[in-house]
């Protein structure tokens, strides 16, 4: 049996999760940094507002999770794929491209506004 190299869209799937662990990784540093905010100040705006942060970061954690989920699922696709022919069953854009830069941009405007959020109260 020959042994064949992975398939790119398998390739890009691996670097995607990857960046989705980093992206889980900053959350937990920027939950750290906004209680250490809470320390510092806590007045009622800066509670409403850590409130909402943390709510925010349920949520991009929730889709993070749904975003793995689905990669996984995909590198699977692309490997089954690979494995029963060399034509592909899947569409080249069915790769997880779009929902990443869609959580990127989401996730970069929610990290522009904690960032705004720590200079002004910390």
């Amino acid at each position: 049996m020959e042994l064949q190299t992975p398939p790119k869209q398998t390739l890009k799937s691996k670097q995607q999760i990857n960046k989705l662990k980093f992206y889980q990784d900053e959350i937990m540093i920027m939950r750290k940094r906004l209680s250490e905010a809470v320390k510092h100040n806590n007045k009622h705006e800066v509670l409403v507002m850590v409130d909402h942060f943390d709510n925010q970061f349920d949520i991009q954690e929730k889709v993070i999770s749904d975003l793995k989920h689905k990669l996984k699922s995909l590198q699977h696709q692309h490997i089954y794929q690979n494995h029963l022919s060399s034509s592909p069953l899947l569409d080249d854009d069915v790769d997880g491209t779009e929902d990443m830069t869609s959580f990127e941009k989401c996730f970069n405007n929610l990290r522009s506004e904690y960032i705004d959020f720590l200079t002004k109260w910390r």
